[in-house]
Order: C-alpha cells, then structure tokens, then sequence
C-alpha cells in the first residue's frame, strides 16, 4: 500500500488506483492528467475502469465520491466479480443494493 504521492510512474507496474483524477494525482495520470472533477461522479455512484499500458501492465481505478461508496464498491468487487467484466463498469446504489452496468 503507498500513498499517490509514493508512485511516480504508473504504467510500470500492475496498480489499483481509489480515488477520481480530482483528489486523487495516480488516478489523474493514469487518466491522462485529465481531471475527472469536470465530470463530477454522482452520489451512490462508483465507476470502476481496466486501462492496460503499452508496458502490459493494469491499472484498476475505482472511483466514487464518499469513503463510504469506496469501501461499499471494494467489498461489492470482492465479493461479485462474475458482474465485473469488459474494461468499465458503473455500480449505482453501492450502499445497499447494487446494480451494474458494464459500458464495453
């Protein structure tokens, strides 16, 4: 475990990035340096994204806007990884009940 600031580049190694690109500086590399405060994600709402790097390395971003839809979406991928598939996926209503919706 390492703070963003801790990781300086992010397409040498297989990474889990939690946190959107505005609060978060791996996530906003990752996406590019394209701030994802501009697309503000919606409460109950956590977005999870597979980039593959040119180096074969993964990145999986999981981002949302409360701690608590964080902590709610890393138990809902533990837990449920037969509804994960394609390269993103939006979970709404994390807290409670779930549901998915595979974008690719």
């Amino acid at each position: 475990t390492r703070l963003d600031s801790e990781i300086k580049t992010v397409n040498e190694q297989n990474l889990i990035s939690i946190g959107y690109g505005c609060l978060n500086i791996v996530t906003n590399k990752i996406l590019g340096g394209k701030l994802e405060c501009e697309n503000q994600l919606t409460p109950g709402e956590v977005r999870i994204k597979l980039i593959k790097h040119p180096t074969g390395k993964y990145s999986m971003l999981v981002m949302a806007v409360t701690a608590a839809e964080i902590k709610s979406a890393g138990d809902f991928i533990a837990n449920n990884p037969s509804k994960l598939s394609g390269t993103e996926v939006v979970i709404k209503g994390i807290i409670g009940h779930a549901t998915t919706k595979c974008l690719d």
